[in-house]
């Protein structure tokens, strides 16, 4: 999704307020994995790759093994050059059946 569309999705950043509300309280707030994938989308493109980090924490939380969310991660991690982090979570799913 480009920058364009995000700024003019409303129900996407009436979420990412929900969310960012919710955080502060100290509380989780659920959502689809394809909401997660565009609030991480949304942070990266917002330079705010730590926000990033943490959004894809919280989905994972919820929706552990999410392959959609870990890919978001492993693409992140080569991102900011973290070449060995995202090599060790590409063989951590290639070596757990479970996802």
């Amino acid at each position: 999704m480009s920058q364009r569309k995000f700024s003019e999705d409303k129900e996407l950043l009436a979420i990412i307020e929900r969310l960012e509300a919710m955080k502060a309280e100290g509380r989780t707030l659920y959502l689809d994995p394809e909401q997660y994938e565009d609030i991480v989308e949304y942070y990266i493109l917002e330079k705010k790759k730590d926000r990033a980090h943490e959004v894809i924490a919280s989905g994972l939380k919820i929706h552990p093994g999410n392959s959609r969310i870990i890919v978001l991660q492993i693409a992140l991690y080569l991102e900011e050059a973290k070449v060995q982090e995202a090599r060790d979570l590409v063989n951590e799913i290639l070596h757990d059946n479970s996802l």
